[in-house]
């Protein structure tokens, strides 16, 4: 199919993009489709499915927005471990502030749940040119600054990302009732803190 006349390809594909954020934030992972995101942006289905001939991709693109927010919060902490010095103060931060990403991407992290299950695997690429990078750049810097063996750096950051992913993807009524707090603002406060003294404790900073 011809690209469309008159139109900005990279402005066209971002507002597509931003279309189905939307319809993600508001309606749900279950209901990103090619229909409702045209209808969301306004492009016809001709347009849209010259930039994404299926959903499978509109859908990558999404989790392209989640990966760039978690890559932001992982270089930033990266930037300031490499920086030093280390502490827990410096941790407790930059964990809380992943975790804080973590909870207001809530949307995105339910996609990304219901497309593994599909798939029963990581999208091959994002694993080996984004999330594998990204882990080892982590775990090198992390490992150097804090004097622990790489492979225990390595599995203490899975274990609390898995944990964080957990309790992002909860309900805010599972939240609260699950930790046994009753707000949910502080409910989420008190996982950050949980995280961060995890974090710590295993990194030996506690």
């Amino acid at each position: 199919m011809p690209r469309p006349k008159h139109s900005d390809p990279a402005k066209t594909f971002a507002a597509i993009v931003d279309a189905a954020v939307v319809v993600l934030q508001e309606q749900g992972p279950n209901h990103v489709s090619l229909r409702r995101v045209s209808e969301a942006s306004g492009l016809s289905m001709g347009t849209l499915t010259y930039y994404f001939p299926n959903r499978q991709d509109l859908v990558e693109a999404c989790l392209d927005v989640h990966y760039q927010h978690i890559s932001a919060g992982i270089l930033e902490f990266h930037a300031a471990v490499t920086e030093g010095p280390v502490d827990a103060a410096l941790i407790r931060h930059h964990v809380g502030r992943l975790v804080d990403i973590a909870f207001a991407d809530r949307s995105f992290l339910q996609l990304r749940a219901l497309v593994m299950a599909e798939a029963q695997q990581y999208h091959p690429g994002r694993l080996n040119e984004h999330l594998l990078p990204t882990l080892d750049l982590a775990v090198k810097s992390l490992a150097e600054a804090v004097g622990v063996e790489p492979q225990e750096v390595r599995l203490a950051a899975l274990t609390y990302n898995y944990a964080v992913a957990r309790y992002a993807v909860l309900t805010d009524e599972e939240l609260t009732a699950f930790t046994g707090i009753d707000t949910l603002d502080k409910a989420r406060a008190r996982v950050r803190e949980h995280i961060a003294e995890g974090v710590c404790r295993a990194f030996r900073l506690a």
